[in-house]
């Protein structure tokens, strides 16, 4: 295999060659500088087109990784996370009407393990009339996660608000009760979002 060193120093040769001849076939005529580079021109041309398939470019010291990064194999990720799992992510839940009950749990097995920011909003008809409702999540059988998000409201109607921070460890449940009589879900606008937090960061606060 040819390199482009070799063929540069084939070319001189070459031209050198002409323009000897040129010199001997035109004695009467001047060989000028012009004459020399045309004549140059066309024979490079012509012997790097006869000699193209056959050349290489020197070896550089990267050459072998030049088409890989050293974190090829992240490549696709960032901080081991992949695209899927960078997306922000919202689980909306939509509580469904039951039959009139105490207490009630609504869990969320799609919902993985993790840190989450939670809201919900829950409307009830209460069959006693000041009967208090209660929510809290999550609610984990046998035991409670780092906080809870939970909320009171008193009367025959009542509706309840909260947010919070949670942890879990598993799909999370959230539980209402009465402390009186049943109670049953109104209305359509009854949810529970969670929303993924991949860093938590604890600020401070001041006057």
């Amino acid at each position: 295999m040819r390199t482009p060193r070799s063929i540069a120093t084939l070319v001189l040769v070459v031209a050198a060659l002409v323009i000897g001849s040129v010199g001997v076939s035109t004695a009467a005529a001047p060989v000028t500088k012009a004459v020399v580079k045309k004549i140059s021109k066309k024979v490079a041309t012509k012997v790097v087109k006869q000699q193209a398939p056959e050349l290489s470019v020197a070896h550089a010291d990267t050459a072998d990784t030049a088409d890989s990064a050293t974190t090829a194999a992240d490549s696709g990720t960032v901080g081991g996370l992949d695209a899927a799992a960078l997306q922000s992510k919202v689980f909306h839940h939509v509580l469904d009407v039951r039959p009139a009950a105490a207490t009630n749990f609504y869990s969320f097995p799609g919902v993985p393990a993790g840190t989450y920011l939670v809201s919900y909003t829950i409307r009830t008809t209460n069959s006693a009339a000041g009967a208090t409702l209660t929510c809290q999540v999550p609610y984990l059988p046998g035991t409670m996660t780092t906080a809870t998000a939970s909320a009171t409201s008193a009367g025959t109607t009542t509706t309840i608000n909260a947010t919070a921070l949670i942890s879990v460890g598993g799909p999370p449940t959230i539980s209402c009760s009465v402390d009186t009589g049943t109670y049953t879900i109104s209305g359509a606008a009854n949810v529970v979002d969670l929303i993924r937090i991949d860093t938590l960061v604890t600020g401070s606060v001041s006057d």
